[in-house]
């Protein structure tokens, strides 16, 4: 994987451009194309994609009418484009990006978007949000120091963007290397839940992604190359963990002691403090009567045990979202018996290409059309986060479906059931456990590519929905009475969200 925005020549022919549209996300290309043409007449009426269901759709929002069309134009466009040298400038002065953005969002945004689309594109400026002044040019021969806690995403930004800075700064890391969660969480069948375009920096994205939703692994691996990229590796201190943070009002300094791996303890001072611990790295293990009595091997599923053999094995895994939703297919494969402790069901979004590699002619569009990865990246932006936001508003005097909260909502729900309903259609007493009760996006939606509702329907996995009444030495009790014995227990019951300082102490203001 290499970290470039940096396209080769469109050198192609007409038949192998026109090969090249098999795998392509066609409405980010017609508006790539534009935008490298300045031409938005290629943006046609009649062309314009389902803003509505588009992120749910394999076809990107076009009907099964509107794709020869869609791709007839594209391949218009993209020959157009090949002739006149594929100019790595745009012909389209951004003035004229709004009309663009109305064409990918059904209207929904404006000209206030232009300035985070410019960011995402990483063009003409790469990185946008580069620091525009360093600490001598703000305060002469005075020594500012920063402590970062954490190696993982947000940690390895902060730590860049104080080097662009010339803020003398040191990265605080727990673990042997950087990657944050993507290091620590290697249980089966763990991957991104954003697609990988999105799921990157905006000034240090990847043409060449092996998957649309990479696994832990690949995940780490971006970071690690992101930690050589930025030059801030000699700045962490691994195995290293944050005792406590004290302000020194007199000196404005923060002492910080840090403990090594080997137990001793370090005070370092610093100007400033800064806590890139993420939110979702401290494992929450439920409080139930007996856990600690129970005799198998039991971990949380963000401190996977490999050296626990599960093959032919009676599997008791507790709990029921993201993590869950991921490590229950691969578990199925290997255990005798697999029961899945179930309290809350999931809304399930259906996204086909879940665990797809991301196709090489899609890659090689990406590779040589200036611009393109970047489109779909905020397509994808567009359609996972800030267009569903109606989706999951509240109607002022909504009096539909009480099961939902407005109009956006209950659509969005009504999808949603259609996709357990094709999937359970044919285990009823299934179907039945997996509807939840509350309203979609009020928690965290799911990814799901079939493999989960295929689990579940295995004759060696059963769904449990009575409440566990406690942990016994042999197994699982719900409150029904029933004992459930098995040989091992996971916990994929979430993280300590509000308390992910947790165990550093800070004091002062």
């Amino acid at each position: 994987m290499t970290l470039t925005h940096e396209t080769q020549p469109l050198v192609a022919s007409d038949a192998e451009l026109e090969a090249a549209l098999d795998d392509a996300h066609l409405a980010t290309l017609l508006a790539c194309l534009a935008q490298n043409l300045g031409d938005t007449s290629i943006l046609r009426d009649d062309l314009a994609p389902d803003t509505s269901t588009m992120a749910m759709r394999a076809a990107g929002g076009y009907t099964p009418d509107q794709l020869p069309k869609a791709r007839a134009a594209a391949l218009d466009a993209l020959k157009r484009f090949r002739d006149a040298g594929a100019p790595v400038d745009p012909a389209l002065p951004d003035s004229e990006l709004p009309k663009i953005l109305g064409f990918l969002t059904g209207g929904g945004l404006d000209g206030r978007y232009v300035p985070l689309l410019l960011e995402e594109l990483a063009y003409p400026v790469k990185d946008a949000r580069a620091p525009g002044w360093t600490v001598d040019e703000l305060a002469p021969g005075r020594h500012f120091s920063a402590i970062i806690v954490g190696a993982g995403m947000s940690g390895l930004l902060a730590a860049y963007r104080c080097k662009q800075a010339g803020i003398d700064y040191t990265v605080i890391e727990k673990n042997p290397g950087v990657g944050g969660t993507w290091l620590e969480n290697t249980y089966p069948g763990c991957r991104v839940d954003n697609s990988n375009h999105m799921y990157s920096y905006s000034f240090a994205q990847k043409l060449d992604w092996p998957y649309f939703y990479s696994t832990s692994g690949v995940l780490k691996e971006y970071l690690g190359d992101c930690a050589e990229a930025f030059g801030v590796k000699g700045k962490i201190q691994y195995n290293t963990e944050v005792v406590d943070a004290t302000w020194n009002e007199d000196e404005a300094t923060w002492q910080v002691r840090v403990k090594k791996a080997g137990g001793a303890m370090e005070t370092l001072t610093a100007n400033a403090f800064i806590t890139a611990t993420g939110q979702l790295n401290r494992p929450r293990l439920p409080d139930i009567e007996g856990r600690d009595s129970f005799e198998g091997p039991a971990f949380h599923s963000a401190r996977w045990d490999h050296s626990v053999d599960l093959k032919g094995k009676a599997v008791a895994v507790i709990g029921n979202g993201a993590s869950a939703s991921q490590l229950i297919p691969e578990v199925a494969k290997d255990a005798a018996e697999l029961y899945v402790f179930q309290r809350t069901p999931n809304w399930y979004a259906s996204v086909p290409n879940y665990h797809d590699p991301v196709p090489e002619k899609l890659e090689w569009l990406f590779a040589h059309v200036p611009r393109y990865a970047q489109w779909y990246r905020f397509f994808l932006f567009w359609t996972t986060t800030e267009g569903l936001v109606p989706s999951a508003r509240v109607d002022e005097g909504w009096d539909g479906n009480p099961a939902s909260i407005g109009k956006a909502n209950d659509e969005l729900r009504a999808l949603m059931i259609q996709y357990l309903e094709r999937s359970f259609e044919d285990r009823p007493d299934l179907l039945e456990k997996v509807i939840p009760k509350y309203p979609p996006a009020s928690k965290r939606i799911v990814l799901d590519n079939g493999v989960w509702p295929a689990a579940l329907k295995r004759d060696n996995v059963h769904l449990v929905t009575e409440p566990i009444d406690r942990i016994t030495p042999r197994g699982v009790q719900t409150s029904d009475g029933k004992e459930y014995a098995v040989d091992n227990v996971i916990y994929a019951t979430g993280f300590q969200a509000s308390k992910f300082l947790t165990p550093m102490e800070v004091y002062g203001r």
